[in-house]
């Protein structure tokens, strides 16, 4: 990220970038001194004018948390519809109040319901930035009044000398004024695995750059691994590079989650058809009423008043609240959670859960390199000995776990497959002897409890050792070390002096092109021989071999010394000079254990996978070729951050990695696929994650290597680091989302029939086609029973083979047209039942007349009513059966793999009641007494066969709706 100086400081910096001035000139701009530091007078004074050091904490509205879960169109429909009912109820005396009670109370208890989940999906944006207050260390020592006192670091400001020391983290953006040895882990803000080396710019810099190319300042968030430094402090809080982090975040929302977003727009089409319907067929009956007044009316000489045009309007309201999808809220809401509680058993954390539904529509996975494709842990994975041998080294990280084994000259990143297999060297060389002695005794790193004390590379060198299995206690016996040059990086080597056991002897490791040069004689297995320029070219090219796959090689040295020099300082070059060449080492950030075959599965998908990385082209495009990211023989590219925006589309949709990244540029990577109507799942562990977690359509972090920053800015917490894990979420995902489809199928299917047949009947006049509870049974039973067939199926087996849907809507044009279809053959069938029955051409039979609860109304209407409920209960129950693997036909998608027992169990719980409730009056009569009228008939053997084949059309035609869609290679 690119630093200029914040508007605040523009009278002190000019407009420059700070990292452009020297030492000295930030010492007089801020008006301090490298040795006293700042007068405490003046520290208050600026604590006063800049702020504390600290990050804001993040704001949120009280009416943002409490209104917005109840702006939603299917909430306010059902909320508005209820309340007019009750009141209505209300103006018509006590009496009418107990009667709509059990009409209104459900609406309300689902109402309520989705208002507490959505409260508490608010809250989670308060979370994002507490993590970032995590990365303020307590305390730091500091420079004040010409002493060295602890400051703490929420009182630092700008221009406060500080002292950083090795292991500590960094508590503001400062400039280098003094340093030794230094290099700082920035990984956790610009992805890069190797330790940063910091050093005093005694003219400052030029140009615009990077975090890691700004050399001679050390920022917020990251640790010193190595060496010490005195730095004057130039930005804190809000002004740091961490800080502008945090403003964006806060400026972020967490927004509607996009399923419920699109059954916001579903809801809102159907509250608007249904609305429309509803006050056409209100006017009507209001009309009717003059028009064709009914008994009650014409004694009173046809005077109409409140009390006959309430329930009218009850019945109304009653009607569209039936026929609206009211379980589909809710039921979307079970469904991602039951795929949370499954995701969690795969290791699979979802923080919100619309993540769940964006995962299963993800079309491109970007994926940071660092900790996540890779272990973010360096080790050598290969050493070249004086003999030309060329030995692999398995295990990783800080485990000494691992076995050195000869190999062939692969030049790979990867070790040979059956690695685990090899048998380890017995003996090892003298070459490899010496180097592995190196290896041990010049090496700063230390290692306590599995946790690293220096750079990463040091530590991958000090495995190494280890690995070796050589007696530690036996080495450090018989060397005793006298003298050490420190690395240098103007000299690129670091070397240690022991009195050996018959002569002195030194230990040099350092950068190839140097250390090769200072080599006069090499490594034998017996000896020692003249090391011929022709072989040091033979081996720097073996070294620029692996240098060129991604490997950092780090050459080793040794030299006996006869009689010491009397001052060790000045005679470091003759020190270093004429010395043994015992080999090299490649060091690497290995790919995580079985990430080549979950990336491979999640192409197989249709999903596009891209490396993000702040490490070098080089290295990413290394480790991107042996994952297959970058597929062989491919045009697919491999570009650096700074040219994401120049990129033109085909060449930005080409590349597979993007190298030396800043958080700017992530976002506009992320921003362009978006573009595309791509959705976007960004997976990544640190800081310069966190921006791009939150814009990106599933932010995915890294639980074990992840920061808290990542954690709290993402949507998905993968435990243990895998991508199996990601996979195992797209592959629950698309499963979730094909669920919540079909659920809006049939909701919607069965509302659009259930309209055509009610609100058909609301224009006969004085004619009332069922009764209240007869519909509310079906809300009862086939509205919600079948839904939790859906809800609760079990996944798809082929659901991986299908190409990701993008940005497409829950009900798209194909589905669409079925669902009409669908609803209309329905729709015929049950008209079709209700009118033959109702006007006499099928009679009601003696039989009917069991058990009869009540003769209010005419027996053919009774019966009508009774054999229609039936035959919708039994449509819809058999929708389900269709559309839960809607490509695929019914018999395939209930046997094998995709039999689900609790379909049926659902199904069978819908029907069984229905048909309990028929044949047993006493249940019907007893509900009488509370309000409750069924008024269902008993049926007959022949009245079943009737409702059978009323149901047909809309099985078997739909089935050969699919079959001829299929047959053209269309899917839904």
């Amino acid at each position: 990220m690119s630093r200029k100086a914040p508007s605040v400081e523009d009278e002190l910096f000019e407009g420059k970038f700070a990292y452009s001035f020297s030492p000295d000139e930030l010492i007089d701009i801020f008006n301090t001194d490298r040795e006293k530091g700042l007068p405490s007078e003046e520290a208050v004074n600026r604590l006063e004018k800049y702020g504390e050091n600290e990050l804001p904490k993040v704001k949120t509205s009280f009416w943002k948390i409490y209104i917005a879960p109840i702006s939603n169109w299917l909430i306010n429909i059902y909320l508005i519809a209820a309340l007019a009912i009750f009141l209505i109820a209300l103006s018509l005396g006590p009496q009418d109040v107990g009667a709509v009670l059990p009409l209104v109370v459900p609406w309300f208890v689902v109402i309520g319901a989705n208002v507490v989940v959505a409260v508490v999906q608010q809250f989670r944006g308060q979370k994002k930035l507490e993590a970032l207050q995590q990365l303020m260390a307590d305390d730091i020592p500091a420079l004040r009044d010409g002493k060295q006192i602890t400051v703490m670091t929420r009182d630092l400001v700008p221009g406060d000398v500080i002292l950083l020391r090795q292991g500590e983290r960094v508590p503001a953006d400062c400039l280098i004024i003094d340093s030794a040895d230094l290099a700082l882990d920035e990984s956790s803000l610009t992805g890069e695995s190797v330790p940063v080396e910091k050093n005093v710019a005694p003219e400052g810099l030029d140009g615009e750059l990077s975090i890691q190319e700004t050399t001679n300042m050390v920022f917020l968030g990251s640790y010193v691994a190595q060496g010490t430094a005195k730095v004057i402090v130039i930005f804190t809080g809000i002004r740091t590079v961490i800080g502008e982090l945090s403003r964006e975040l806060e400026e972020i929302t967490t927004g509607e989650i996009p399923i419920r977003k699109k059954v916001n727009v579903l809801a809102k089409y159907l509250g608007t058809a249904v609305g429309i319907l509803l006050a056409i067929s209100v006017s009507f009956r209001i009309l009717s009423l003059f028009v064709f007044p009914p008994p009650g009316v014409q004694a009173k000489g046809g005077m109409i008043e409140w009390v006959d045009l309430a329930p009218v309007l009850i019945n109304g309201l009653t009607v569209a609240l039936a026929i609206m999808p009211i379980n589909i809220v809710l039921l979307v809401t079970i469904v991602l959670i039951t795929g949370v509680l499954a995701m969690a058993k795969e290791k699979v954390i979802i923080r919100d859960l619309s993540a769940v539904e964006t995962l299963g529509r993800v079309s491109v996975v970007c994926s940071d390199k660092t900790g996540t494709m890779t272990e973010n842990k360096m080790t050598v994975k290969r050493i070249w000995d004086g003999d030309g041998n060329l030995y692999g080294i398995t295990g990783s990280g800080l485990n000494i776990e691992g076995v050195i084994f000869k190999i062939e000259d692969r030049a790979t990143v990867d070790l040979p497959r059956d690695a685990s297999l090899q048998k380890p060297v017995g003996s090892f060389p003298k070459s490899l002897e010496f180097l592995l002695i190196n290896s041990l005794l010049n090496n700063d790193a230390k290692i306590s409890d599995g946790k690293l004390i220096g750079t990463p590379t040091e530590g991958a060198i000090k495995i190494l050792f280890h690995k070796s299995k050589l007696q530690e206690s036996e080495i450090l016996k018989n060397y005793n070390m006298i003298a050490e040059f420190p690395f240098d990086s103007n000299v690129k080597r670091m070397s240690k002096m022991f009195n050996g056991t018959h002569t002195d002897i030194v230990f040099c490791k350092g950068a190839s092109e140097v250390i090769l040069p200072r080599c006069s004689q090499i490594s034998r297995e017996n000896n020692e021989e003249k090391f011929t320029e022709q072989e040091k070219e033979k081996i720097l090219a073996h070294i620029n071999e692996f240098a060129q796959i991604g490997f950092r090689v780090l050459s080793l040295a040794h030299k006996s010394i006869k009689e010491l020099p009397n001052d060790m300082k000045e005679s470091r070059h003759e020190i270093e000079s004429n010395m043994t060449f015992d080999g090299f080492v490649c060091i690497v950030d290995p790919p995580r254990p079985g990430v080549y075959e979950a990336i491979k599965e999640t192409q197989s998908a249709g999903i596009q996978v891209t490396m993000i990385t702040g490490d070098s082209p080089v290295t990413a495009s290394s480790i991107a070729r042996e994952l297959n990211i970058i597929e062989e023989g491919s045009d697919q590219m491999s570009v650096e951050g700074y040219q994401v925006k120049s990129l033109t589309d085909e060449g930005f949709f080409k590349t597979r990695v993007f190298a030396r990244v800043s958080p700017e540029d992530k976002q506009v990577i992320v921003a362009r696929y978006q573009k595309r109507d791509k959705v976007v799942a960004m997976t990544g562990d640190g800081v310069n994650d966190a921006l791009a977690l939150s814009l990106s359509d599933a932010g995915i972090a890294m639980g074990i290597a992840g920061t808290d920053v990542a954690k709290q800015a993402s949507d998905i917490i993968i435990t243990d680091d895998s991508f199996t894990s990601i996979r195992t979420g797209i592959r629950e995902g698309r499963n979730l989302f094909q669920k919540i489809r079909m659920m809006c199928y049939f909701y919607v299917c069965i509302n659009l029939m259930e309209a055509a047949i009610l609100f058909g009947m609301s224009f006969i006049p004085n004619f009332f086609g069922f009764l209240t509870f007869q519909l509310q049974w079906l809300y009862v039973s086939a509205h919600t029973f079948p839904g939790f067939a859906l809800v609760f199926d079990k996944s798809t087996s082929n659901i991986m083979q299908e190409k990701p849907r993008d940005t497409q809507e829950i009900i798209d044009r194909k589905l669409f047209k079925i669902m009409v279809f669908h609803a209309a053959l329905m729709a015929i069938g049950v008209a079709f039942i209700y009118i033959i029955t109702f006007t006499g051409i099928y009679p009601v039979f003696p039989g009917n007349n069991v058990g009869l609860v009540s003769t209010e109304w005419p027996l053919a209407q009774q019966k009508a009513r009774t054999m229609a409920i039936v035959t919708i209960v039994f449509v819809e129950s058999f929708m389900v059966l269709a559309i839960r693997r809607i490509n695929m036909s019914i018999i395939q998608s209930n046997k094998g793999e995709d039999f689900s027992l609790r379909t049926y169990i659902f199904i069978g719980m819908v029907i069984f009641g229905t048909v309990g409730l028929i044949y047993t009056p006493i249940v019907q009569l007893a509900v009488i007494h509370i309000g409750i009228v069924f008024e269902f008939m008993w049926l007959t053997w022949l009245d079943w066969v009737l409702i059978i084949i009323a149901c047909l059309p809309s099985v078997v035609g739909i089935e050969l709706y699919k079959w001829t869609k299929r047959s053209k290679g269309i899917t839904f």
